[in-house]
């Protein structure tokens, strides 16, 4: 389980290149552990092997660091659009300019187009693993160390970045444009 969550030196196509088989062996493991927490240690030992080392090579680790990634690139693409809106208006007193023109075609071609595309398969992913990764801690959350306790912890919040950054990012690029007419992401008509 601690390979699981290892992190990867690369991501290279993660997470379009992941299957099925690290979800069935988290289910089959979740399906073992109450009665391996009861004493009863039987398994079918080939079967029980061949769910470890899937889960050893799992892209748990690879779930975090993309978390992780797509947090740290919107929050600097945030502050960046924060500190453009606070400088200077890109549509002063509602006047659409070429620096508003020029930053909705960038959110809309990198950011609403590719991004959120992969924001989309990644929030896929999360919502395959945690379920079952959630509840296999709770089953052993009495005999979870304080350290994995901490950890565990300090995932979530991260994981919770998943919804939250990019939900900061549309929120400033719309104020950053608000007084822009016409503007896909600027005001609205009433």
């Amino acid at each position: 389980f601690q390979q699981f969550w290892q992190i990867p030196p690369r991501l290279g196509n993660y997470p379009a290149d992941v299957g099925g088989d690290v979800i069935d062996a988290l289910g089959y493991i979740e399906e073992h552990i109450g009665q391996w927490l009861e004493g009863d240690y039987r398994a079918d030992n080939k079967r029980l092997e061949l769910n470890l080392a899937r889960l050893m090579s799992g892209d748990g680790g690879a779930l975090l660091k993309s978390v992780a990634l797509q947090a740290q690139s919107l929050g600097r693409a945030t502050t960046m659009v924060d500190r453009r809106a606070d400088a200077d208006p890109v549509c002063p007193n509602g006047v659409s300019t070429r620096a508003a023109n020029i930053t909705e075609t960038v959110v809309s071609k990198y950011f609403a187009g590719d991004v959120q595309q992969w924001l989309a398969r990644l929030s896929l992913r999360q919502h395959q693993i945690m379920p079952v990764t959630a509840r296999i801690e709770d089953h052993l959350s009495a005999v979870l160390p304080r350290g994995y306790q901490r950890w565990r912890s300090q995932r979530q919040a991260l994981l919770e970045q998943l919804k939250s950054a990019p939900k900061r990012h549309v929120s400033a690029v719309k104020a950053a444009l608000s007084q822009c007419p016409g503007l896909r992401w600027g005001s609205q008509p009433g």
